[in-house]
């Protein structure tokens, strides 16, 4: 892969955050959104997800938007990023900042004490050492949300980690314990991850301490030679603030939250359930 063909719009590159953004509340892109997405690749704009996804939850959505060329993906949050084809498949790597070892062990561990399930983020799949009814109902709620198949094991991780460290891990819990989990495992781990509650909240995220999507997208466009002011983002979540300062063109989907909008230039007209983002898009590049 490399650098961006010519593109003679103001702006070079879409950005696009998944759920609550490019997706609809059923967690779909519809056929609307794709026909603009298509039309904006072939006339030259290189179209880019940045998502906390894990890339497996992804492959379905770049399938489904079938763009004649790869597109870039930072996924988990941040940590990532790879080139994803219309098959579905990866078609390279461009950047990975896997969790140090001793982190995710101190993590593990804590969960253990705590009883509390972690989801152990691979390439190859998302890996879970359920031991009740709670830690499978939270599984059977994030793949509700995600669409995610579970790599269920019982070995605290053991084969997991023989595989590989992770992009990320999850340790889930109900909201009101939310504040809770973040104190404990930031006093466990001393500044060596960035730890935050996840949307929608009933679980913990916890990542390298260099990553967030900001980093993961201003990697990116280095890599495709593209300037930020070249750039428009969409998003939604308070994951997606950093990303957003970065672009030259911020945009905060009509459903976020205040503080998102905040942080914004400016605030969709429409919701991600009413075609928000392939609608202000048609309006800035007039397509």
């Amino acid at each position: 892969m490399g650098r961006l063909t010519t593109c003679e719009f103001e702006y070079k590159a879409a950005i696009l955050d998944l759920d609550g953004t490019l997706l609809n509340k059923e967690h779909k892109v519809t056929e609307y959104t794709i026909n603009v997405v298509r039309r904006l690749s072939a006339n030259g704009v290189q179209i880019v997800i940045a998502t906390g996804r894990s890339i497996a939850t992804v492959y379905h959505i770049v399938s489904q938007l079938a763009l004649d060329k790869p597109i870039p993906v930072v996924c988990f949050n941040g940590a990532k990023g790879l080139w994803v084809n219309s098959e579905g498949k990866i078609d390279g790597e461009i950047f990975n900042h896997d969790m140090p070892e001793e982190t995710v062990t101190r993590v593990l561990n804590l969960a253990q004490t705590r009883n509390q399930l972690v989801q152990y983020y691979l390439d190859d799949g998302n890996y879970a050492n359920a031991m009740c009814e709670e830690h499978f109902e939270f599984t059977r709620r994030y793949k509700a949300l995600t669409g995610t198949e579970h790599v269920y094991i019982t070995d605290n991780y053991k084969s997991a980690m023989q595989k590989g460290m992770p992009s990320k891990l999850l340790v889930m819990c109900e909201e009101d314990d939310i504040p809770a989990t973040v104190k404990s495992y930031r006093a466990e781990l001393e500044g060596k991850a960035k730890i935050f509650g996840g949307t929608p909240p009933f679980f913990v995220e916890i990542l390298h301490k260099s990553v967030d999507k900001g980093a993961g997208v201003k990697l990116l466009c280095q890599n495709l030679g593209i300037d930020s002011k070249d750039c428009i983002g969409f998003g939604d979540g308070n994951n997606d603030i950093e990303f957003l300062q970065f672009v030259g063109k911020a945009v905060a989907m009509k459903n976020s939250s205040q503080y998102v909008k905040d942080a914004a230039d400016e605030v969709s007209e429409f919701t991600n359930n009413e075609d928000g983002v392939a609608k202000h898009l048609e309006n800035v590049f007039k397509i």
